[in-house]
C-alpha cells in the first residue's frame, strides 16, 4: 500500500523531530549492537580473515531477524486494522508504522556505522503495452560497517522486499513480490583509488 508508507515515513519523522530517540532499552539499534556484541571476543580471537567472515555472517544474521520483525509488525497493523478501507483505520495505520519506523531512521549510528532504511514506489505506465501496467512498492533495510587498518575496508549488507501490482487484474501473471539480499565490501587502495565487489 503505497500510500500507507507515503504517511508512515512523514509521521516517523516528525516523532524524531518532537520527541527524539527512544530509551535504549528498546531502541532497535541499540538492540543490533547487542546483538552483534555477542560474537565479538568470539571473533576477535579468529585470524583476520576468518574474523571477516564471521562478522559479516554475523551481521547478515542480524539484518535478516530485524526484517522478518519489520515485516511481522508492518503485516500485524495491516491484518488488523485493514488500511484499504480508508478513514480511522488508514490514520491509525500509518501513525503505528511511523512509530515502528522512527527508530529506525538513525541514520549514523558512529563515525563508522550506518543504518540505513529505504522505500520506493513507482507507478510504471507504459502507453504501447497498457497490459504491463503496474504499481511497485519496495522497502528495505541496509547496514554498513567501515573497519580501521591499512585499507580500511568497508562491509555493508542489505535486505529488500517488495511488491509489483499489475493494474488489469486479468494478467495476473505479470505481477510478483521481488525480495532479495546483497552483501559487499570496498577497500581502499591509495592513491585515490578503491576497489569494491558485491553479490
Amino acid at each position: 500500500m503505497p500510500w500507507l508508507l507515503a504517511l508512515a515515513i512523514p509521521i516517523a519523522l516528525l516523532i524524531d523531530r518532537w520527541f527524539g530517540e527512544p530509551p535504549a532499552a528498546v531502541h532497535p539499534v541499540v538492540g543490533m549492537g547487542r546483538f552483534l556484541a555477542l560474537f565479538g571476543d568470539r571473533l576477535c580471537a579468529m585470524s583476520a580473515k576468518a574474523a571477516f567472515l564471521g562478522g559479516a555472517l554475523a551481521w547478515t544474521i542480524g539484518l535478516l531477524l530485524a526484517a522478518l520483525t519489520a515485516w511481522a509488525i508492518e503485516h500485524t497493523i495491516i491484518a488488523g486494522l485493514e488500511p484499504w478501507l480508508g478513514g480511522w483505520r488508514l490514520g491509525a495505520a500509518a501513525l503505528l508504522l511511523g512509530l515502528a519506523l522512527k527508530p529506525m531512521l538513525a541514520w549514523r549510528i558512529s563515525e563508522r556505522t550506518q543504518l540505513t532504511v529505504f522505500g520506493q514506489y513507482a507507478a510504471l505506465r507504459y502507453d504501447t503495452q497498457p497490459v504491463r501496467n503496474a504499481d511497485r512498492s519496495i522497502g528495505g533495510v541496509a547496514f554498513g560497517k567501515t573497519f580501521t587498518g591499512a585499507y580500511a575496508p568497508t562491509l555493508f549488507v542489505s535486505v529488500y522486499g517488495g511488491q509489483e501490482k499489475e493494474v488489469d487484474e486479468a494478467f495476473p501473471h505479470l505481477g510478483h513480490t521481488p525480495a532479495g539480499v546483497r552483501l559487499g565490501g570496498q577497500v581502499r587502495l591509495g592513491g585515490g583509488y578503491s576497489a569494491f565487489g558485491s553479490l
